[in-house]
């Protein structure tokens, strides 16, 4: 039975995916960002509902993990993203889980049902998602300490190539 839900919940997140890459792919006024640009202030909130931004990070570097609670992929991830966290805990670089649910009682209940600790933001809009251009999660992104976007997409977190290019970054 868990079995069958989780091969659900797979091809839902495929599905989901896909789709949402047609729609993206239909219009092409959109401006997606690219190594190098500076990371905008987005509209995001933390679990207690406060805006936050990218900018309270400045002067480090930011591993951004996009996720959202009906994503299998994106759940596997999580152990490995944790361990990430732990690996670089007082290094110059924070972890940042940011979710894309459409409802905050999913993202929350996903935060208690796994023990997600750390910090956690949520998109209050659809302006994250089409600046870095993503059609389909998991999806990593790598901003640097100037505020800059240093890797649209990185490896994720259960890469071990993740970890040696995060520990061969300048100034970590």
């Amino acid at each position: 039975m868990v079995r069958k839900i989780l091969g659900l919940m797979a091809m839902l997140c495929l599905f989901f995916s896909m789709a949402k890459a047609q729609n993206e792919s239909n219009d092409q006024t959109k401006t997606v960002l690219k190594a190098g640009d500076i990371c905008p202030a987005f509209a995001l909130k933390d679990t207690t509902g406060a805006e936050v931004s990218f900018e309270s990070f400045r002067g480090k570097y930011v591993y951004i993990d996009v996720w959202a609670s009906w994503c299998y992929p994106c759940r596997k991830e999580i152990p490995f993203f944790k361990q990430l966290e732990k690996d670089f805990e007082g290094k110059n670089i924070a972890f940042v889980g940011v979710n894309v649910d459409f409802r905050d009682f999913r993202w929350l209940g996903s935060i208690q049902f796994d023990h997600i600790e750390g910090i956690q933001w949520k998109v209050v809009d659809k302006g994250f998602e089409e600046a870095f251009g993503i059609d389909r999660i998991p999806r990593c992104i790598l901003l640097g300490p100037d505020g800059n976007v240093l890797k649209i997409k990185i490896t994720r977190p259960s890469d071990p190539k993740t970890k040696e290019f995060l520990s061969d970054l300048k100034g970590i």
